[in-house]
């Protein structure tokens, strides 16, 4: 025979039942699957400052005497002469610079009007430089440097190159005399230029055949052909002999080598005289192709 559960004892069971189901559900664990994103770097806005822009001050003008005339002047505007703009000053202050002597510092006088006796106008200005105004006087604020210039004796190369250009001007070649020889080195580039004046009677009473004659030579470069900077050669007189002083073959000298302009290139000043006149012109040097340029020049006489 079947036994049936009591009531009670159903009752019971159920409520046991439920309650394991309830404490089931409350101890089950539910994983929840996250994502962690790396932190985002911080944006940051970058200002670039531009460097500080600097300009060069322009240069003062710098002013080139010759025996305390003024030749001239540099500026960042290049090479001007109008003595209308003289940039002098008494007091100022020179680098005398030479051939034949050491640099040596100068102070001026107030400018004076050059050459006035020979015009009401005058050729510019001139300064009294102390203690000294022979060669050329640059101002001392000035990027100049003197040049290389080293006197030597003339070699067999620099007489043939003088019988050469003798000769092609008709003047008497047989003997010729250098009265200056310089060794320089105009672009600093290791290679020689030597400087030479040739001369027969130049400064006085004339002669057929008296010469002047400045040239250039290219010791470094032996088959360039030397430049005739400046000549002057007697090849004629007034039968009548009337101001044959006149007719003087022109003295020439160069007076100092420097790099006036601070370019790394020397100028060469170079003076020249004849019967009451005399002058003196500033040359810069551009290359062995070109040859020099006539950059400044004054002077004074009849």
């Amino acid at each position: 025979m079947r036994r049936s559960l009591r009531p009670g004892l159903l009752a019971a069971m159920v409520a046991l039942a439920m309650l394991l189901n309830a404490c089931a559900r409350s101890t089950a664990t539910t994983t929840e699957v996250t994502s962690t994103a790396a932190p985002e770097a911080p944006i940051t806005a970058t200002t670039t400052i531009p460097a500080p822009t600097t300009t060069a001050a322009p240069l003062a003008p710098v002013a080139v005497l010759s025996e305390g005339v003024l030749l001239g002047w540099w500026s960042d505007a290049g090479w001007q002469n109008d003595p209308d703009y003289a940039p002098l000053d008494d007091g100022d202050e020179y680098r005398i610079f030479s051939v034949t002597e050491p640099e040596v510092q100068s102070v001026a006088g107030p400018p004076l009007i050059h050459c006035e006796w020979v015009s009401d106008a005058g050729t510019g200005y001139q300064v009294a430089l102390a203690p000294v105004s022979f060669g050329l006087g640059v101002s001392a604020h000035a990027r100049a440097s003197a040049g290389r210039a080293e006197s030597i004796e003339p070699g067999p190369v620099h007489l043939s190159v003088a019988h050469e250009v003798l000769d092609e001007r008709g003047a008497d070649h047989e003997d010729p005399v250098f009265v200056q020889l310089i060794r320089t080195d105009l672009d600093r580039d290791g290679s020689a230029e030597v400087l030479g004046v040739l001369e027969r009677g130049a400064g006085s009473f004339p002669s057929l055949g008296d010469y002047g004659v400045a040239v250039v030579m290219f010791e470094g470069m032996p088959g360039l052909a030397p430049i005739v900077l400046a000549e002057h050669v007697v090849n004629e007189l007034p039968d009548d002999g009337i101001d044959d002083w006149f007719y003087t073959a022109t003295v020439f000298r160069f007076d100092a080598v420097a790099d006036v302009n601070g370019d790394g290139v020397d100028e060469v000043a170079m003076s020249s005289s004849g019967y009451e006149w005399w002058g003196t012109e500033l040359y810069e040097w551009r290359d062995e192709r070109d040859g020099f340029a006539s950059v400044l020049a004054n002077g004074c006489g009849v």
